[in-house]
């Protein structure tokens, strides 16, 4: 899978065609999933637990 990936950016455009094609909507869709969970976390109330510096 590797190889045929790598074949893929080398053959179609090189490394700018890896930055516009793949990168950006791996980007934009953790932004996407980023802000999601966001938003879910203040609308159940859902909040993390800080640990204490003595570990108790």
């Amino acid at each position: 899978m590797v190889g045929a990936q790598a074949i893929y950016i080398v053959d179609d455009g090189g490394i700018p065609a890896l930055v516009t094609e793949i990168w950006e909507p791996c980007g934009i869709l953790g932004a996407g999933l980023y802000v999601l969970v966001r938003w879910l976390r203040r609308v159940r109330g859902i909040e993390l637990v800080t640990s204490s510096p003595s570990g108790e």
